[in-house]
C-alpha cells in the first residue's frame, strides 16, 4: 500500500494505528483497530497539536476502521473545543452509534460535523 508523503503512521499499541495526512490548511486523521486508553492518549496528543496553532481549516477523523473505547467521546470534544477556539472546523467520519450518542448526550451541538456510516443513513 502506498502512502501519501504527507501520511505520517503512528502506532500507540499493537491493536491500533493512527495515520496523519496533511494538506494545506487541512488534516485527516484515520484510526485503525482498538482506540483503547493508549490509542486514546495518542489521538488526544495528535488532535491537540493538529487543532492547535497550525492554521489547519480543518481537522477530520475518519472512524471507519476503528472500534472505539469510552474514552473516546470525550478526547473527540475537547478537540473540537479547541477547533472552534481558532475559527476551525472540527469533522467526525463515520463514528459508530456509540460515538455519536455519547457525544449527543454531552450536547456537542454545533462543534463537530458528523458524516455517518454509509450503512446508517
Amino acid at each position: 500500500m502506498s502512502r501519501s508523503p504527507n501520511a505520517q503512521p503512528q502506532k500507540p499499541t499493537d491493536d491500533c494505528s493512527l495515520v496523519i495526512k496533511r494538506t494545506p490548511g487541512n488534516a485527516l486523521v484515520t484510526v485503525h483497530g482498538e482506540l483503547d486508553e493508549g490509542g486514546c492518549q495518542l489521538l488526544a496528543t495528535i488532535l491537540t497539536d493538529l487543532t492547535g496553532d497550525q492554521g489547519n481549516r480543518a481537522v477530520a477523523v475518519d472512524l471507519a476502521q476503528a472500534t472505539v473505547g469510552p474514552t473516546t467521546a470525550t478526547v473527540l470534544t475537547a478537540a473540537a473545543c479547541r477547533a472552534r477556539q481558532l475559527g476551525a472546523k472540527f469533522i467526525v467520519k463515520e463514528p459508530s452509534r456509540q460515538i455519536v450518542e455519547a457525544l449527543a448526550s454531552r450536547e456537542w451541538g454545533e462543534l463537530i460535523e458528523i458524516l455517518p456510516r454509509a450503512d446508517s443513513r
